[in-house]
């Protein structure tokens, strides 16, 4: 306590009449506080080779201030078996009580543990009792020291502990136009909105939730209308894309696929409300002089199916009769793609999406259990009239973005995943995490961290 006491005085004026309070000392020390990657990813790896891992933690609760956050605790759960403050258990480090509880909670022996540990004191009393200890004076040294007594590469990279629907923080906002929005949030610090595409939900950033809240953000990520959780109206003019940039404001915007799409048009037509824009989708340019449906008709290409989806009921019709085969033939990674020999330019002609394709098909390793079964739960709610009337707004949106033709990004940046897929947040989450946090953390650096959503 005295270490955090004189780093928090060292930084106020030299003013010996300024009170300094103890809440003032915490929120510095804890807004301050950095998770260190290298010692999630070590957990990671421990995890993977059967060894259970725990946090234990000297803090205290705060019941006076309200949202008072003292630690990121909820997202560390992802990395551990367990967590335990001494707040909850009634006994603080040294105290071996808290080992003896610890141990028996995590049905082990003292001398089946290894405890890493900043303080000499902590592990002096740990040692007592049987550990094996590890002082951590520099994170990267302790972290060679437990891969030498372990014998596991705690330093080969893992990809992050994924956000699964069971754990995650689920929420509901009512919008004023009657559409009940779900999202799942996770973090504290600057917002960040995660807008997936079609046919997905939130879950498809089930990597890059968990990744970016440990990063220092706080992460949004909904479900669109007419998908997942939120309400589905029949109507064709709710899904105009000026209508759903109408409720997103004061944030940095993610966006893939229809995501994506709407990730441009607020960069474009609200500047104001956007800090900056991470998108997986190319932008296409309105012109005004040319319709994008008549453009579409007469030379379709790859992109005939958005023809075939025009014709309402037929594909949802298609869609829904196999849902389970409707994931599987769509999430497919390059490789497996080609394999199936199936394209997208001839949708029409064959009268279906799938028609003349195998009726049983592999899965993509990209498209796991977890993430079908959800989908494949949430679209038998919800079927497809809404996903699909997504692309039935064409020309609606068209129109609108005709009013910020030739406007352009101030600055771009871009960044490559060699091999990567549509699907690139289920294919590559190690390489898209690392490219996104990189960039999050310069763009954040020059600006203050006040969004609010």
């Amino acid at each position: 306590m005295d270490v955090i006491y004189a780093e928090y005085a060292s930084k106020q004026e030299n003013d010996p009449c300024k009170t300094i309070r103890f809440q003032d000392i915490m929120d510095d020390y804890f807004s301050s506080a950095k998770v260190i990657p290298e010692m999630l990813n070590a957990a990671t790896a421990l995890r993977r080779h059967g060894i259970k891992t725990c946090i234990l933690t000297n803090n205290w609760t705060n019941d006076i201030v309200k949202n008072y956050k003292l630690s990121p605790f909820p997202h560390l759960l992802h990395y551990f078996d367990e967590v335990f403050e001494s707040c909850k258990i009634g006994f603080s480090k040294p105290d071996p009580e808290i080992y003896s509880h610890v141990c028996s909670k995590m049905a082990v022996q003292p001398s089946e543990v290894i405890f890493l540990d900043d303080s000499p004191q902590n592990l002096k009393t740990a040692k007592g009792m049987g550990m094996l200890t590890i002082l951590v004076k520099n994170p990267i040294t302790a972290l060679r020291d437990l891969k030498k007594i372990t014998g596991i590469d705690v330093f080969q990279q893992h990809a992050v502990e994924p956000c699964a629907p069971r754990d995650a923080i689920h929420c509901y906002i009512n919008l004023k136009t009657g559409i009940r929005m779900h999202y799942v949030e996770m973090g504290h610090g600057p917002v960040v909105i995660l807008l997936h595409g079609f046919p997905e939900l939130w879950y498809i950033w089930k990597y890059q939730i968990t990744a970016l809240a440990l990063a220092g953000y706080r992460v949004i990520a909904p479900d669109l209308r007419g998908m997942g959780q939120t309400s589905s109206p029949y109507e064709l003019e709710a899904y105009g894309r000026e209508n759903v940039c109408a409720y997103i404001q004061q944030a940095t915007v993610v966006g893939r696929d229809l995501g994506g799409f709407i990730a441009w048009d607020l960069s474009l037509h609200y500047p104001e409300r956007i800090l900056a824009v991470i998108n997986m989708t190319p932008f296409i340019p309105s012109f005004p002089t040319i319709n994008p449906l008549e453009r579409l008709r007469a030379n379709p290409g790859i992109y005939q199916y958005q023809l075939y989806f025009q014709k309402e009921g037929v594909p949802e019709k298609e869609l829904e009769s196999d849902l389970e085969k409707t994931f599987v033939m769509l999430m497919r990674s390059a490789s497996d793609r080609k394999k199936l020999k199936w394209s997208t330019f001839d949708v029409l002609e064959r009268g279906g999406l799938f028609s003349g394709l195998p009726g049983k098909v592999e899965k993509s390793w990209i498209l796991t259990n977890d993430v079908l079964k959800y989908l494949v739960e949430m679209y038998s709610k919800t079927g497809f009239r809404g996903p699909l009337n997504w692309y039935r707004t064409m020309e609606k949106d068209w129109k609108w973005n005709c009013k910020v033709s030739g406007r352009k990004v101030p600055r771009l940046d871009t960044a490559h995943i060699e091999e990567a897929s549509h699907w690139v947040t289920l294919e590559c989450p190690l390489e898209l995490n690392r490219i996104m946090v990189d960039w999050l953390n310069k763009i954040h650096a020059m600006q203050p961290d006040s969004s609010k959503l």
